[in-house]
């Protein structure tokens, strides 16, 4: 995958996770997916109080790729 394949995935990956973010109990400001530290934070934490939720494992399937992929930082891509 080129880095404009790579880009490109990592931006749906992203607007997928913050959609199913959305309907899950998670803080406002850990949302932000093109944050590195919100992924790591929600990789350690999601399952708390979100364990149960129908999306759990999709979300956490979304945020090991974007964790074993290498980080691209899109927040500057608008995305």
């Amino acid at each position: 995958m080129n880095s404009q394949e790579l880009i490109k995935a990592t931006s749906k990956r992203q607007s997928a996770l913050g959609t199913l973010l959305e309907q899950m109990d998670i803080p406002e400001f850990r949302r932000d997916t093109t944050k590195i530290t919100n992924v790591r934070w929600l990789a350690r934490n999601l399952a708390i109080q979100n364990g149960k939720h129908p999306m759990f494992k999709t979300s956490m399937g979304l945020i090991r790729w974007l964790l074993k992929e290498g980080w691209i930082d899109t927040s500057h891509i608008g995305a």
